[in-house]
C-alpha cells in the first residue's frame, strides 16, 4: 500500500518540482491529491463536486506552483487554495443555478423557433425528441448544464466557458465532456425516454 500522508511531501520534493522535473511534478500532485481530496470533502456538502474541486485544486497548485516562495509551506499553501476553490465554488452555486436554468431554457426555446413544420407527425417526433432533451439538460448538475449549453448550443469557446464558470479552461472542458456523457445515458434512460404526458 502506498503511504499518501502530508508529511511524505518533503521540501525536497516541492523543489525539484518547482524547477520543472516531471518526475516530481507528477509524484508531487499524486501525493498531495488525498489530503485535498479529504480536504474539499470535509467543506463540501455536494458529493457530486468532490472530484471536480479536487482537480480544480491540483490545477491550480500545477499552475501557482513556480511562485511558491516558501516550499517548506508547501501543506499550508495547498490547504489555502482548497479554502479558496471551495469558497468561490459555494459564493457562484447559487447564482450559477439560475443561470444555467435560464441559459438552457432561452436556448432551446430559440432551437424550437428554427424549426419549420411541415409535416405534422415529423413536427411531432421533434417535439417528442425536444422534451427528452429538455429532461436530460435538466437532470444535468448546474456547471455540467451551461457548459454543454454553451459549447453544443452556442458554439463558445472552451476560455468563454471557464470565464463564465469562474474555473480553468481545463475544467470547463472537462464539465463538457461529462455533460455528454451523461445526456447520452439519460437519453437512453427509461425515465427520460417515457411518453411526456400532454399540458
Amino acid at each position: 500500500m502506498i503511504d499518501s500522508r502530508p508529511e511524505r511531501i518533503g521540501t525536497p520534493l516541492v523543489r525539484r518540482a518547482q524547477a520543472g522535473d516531471r518526475t516530481s511534478v507528477a509524484e508531487l500532485l499524486r501525493l498531495s491529491r488525498p489530503l485535498a481530496e479529504r480536504t474539499v470533502a470535509r467543506r463540501c456538502f455536494d458529493h457530486q463536486m468532490i472530484d471536480d474541486l479536487t482537480q480544480a485544486v491540483l490545477l491550480v497548485v500545477l499552475m501557482e506552483l513556480p511562485g511558491l516562495r516558501c516550499p517548506e509551506a508547501y501543506i499550508s499553501w495547498l490547504l489555502r487554495i482548497v479554502a479558496n476553490v471551495c469558497c468561490k465554488q459555494a459564493r457562484r452555486s447559487t447564482c450559477l443555478q439560475t443561470a444555467a436554468s435560464r441559459l438552457a431554457q432561452e436556448s432551446l426555446a430559440e432551437a424550437d423557433a428554427r424549426f419549420v413544420e411541415v409535416d405534422p407527425e415529423e413536427a411531432a417526433v421533434r417535439a417528442e425528441i425536444q422534451a427528452h432533451l429538455r429532461i436530460a439538460v435538466a437532470a444535468l448538475p448546474a456547471r455540467y448544464r451551461t457548459a454543454v449549453v454553451m459549447r453544443a448550443v452556442q458554439g463558445h469557446s472552451f476560455d468563454e466557458i471557464g470565464e463564465t464558470l469562474g474555473c480553468p479552461r481545463e475544467l470547463a472542458r472537462l464539465w463538457y465532456f461529462r455533460a455528454r456523457r451523461r445526456l447520452q445515458r439519460l437519453c437512453v434512460a427509461d425515465e427520460v425516454l417515457a411518453p411526456v404526458p400532454a399540458t
